[in-house]
């Protein structure tokens, strides 16, 4: 009876070790609960090699967005290709940050909001 003690006492040991040792496989897509940033202004520099825009916005240096295939590109309310973004077109980039890259996930034509007094 001891030895079956031993045994069972033995086994769950090396269960918890091997299962604390064991690591998370890191996330590779993005999860549909994930929070983009958003910022808002006129597109300076279009960069078609890199496939990226620089925009920019009440900051004082502009913002380098870069898109992928997945990036969904919208003009005049109908969906549109890197190619037709331009310079001093005023756009709405929702982004995510990946290491210190900006990840345009979104690039929509907008109209700049006027304040009221």
């Amino acid at each position: 009876m001891k030895k079956i003690w031993y045994g069972l006492g033995v086994l769950m040991i090396v269960a918890f070790v091997s299962a604390s040792m064991a690591q998370p496989k890191p996330a590779t897509t993005s999860s549909p609960t994930e929070r983009l940033a958003r910022f808002m202004g006129v597109i300076e520099k279009v960069d078609e090699a890199a496939k990226a825009i620089e925009v920019k916005g009440k900051k004082p240096e502009p913002l380098t967005f870069l898109t992928d295939e997945k990036t969904q590109i919208t003009i005049g309310g109908r969906e549109a290709s890197f190619g037709e973004l331009k310079k001093a077109l005023y756009v709405l980039v929702e982004y995510k940050l990946e290491g210190t890259k900006l990840i345009a996930v979104a690039i929509t034509e907008g109209v700049p909001r006027v304040r009221r007094r």
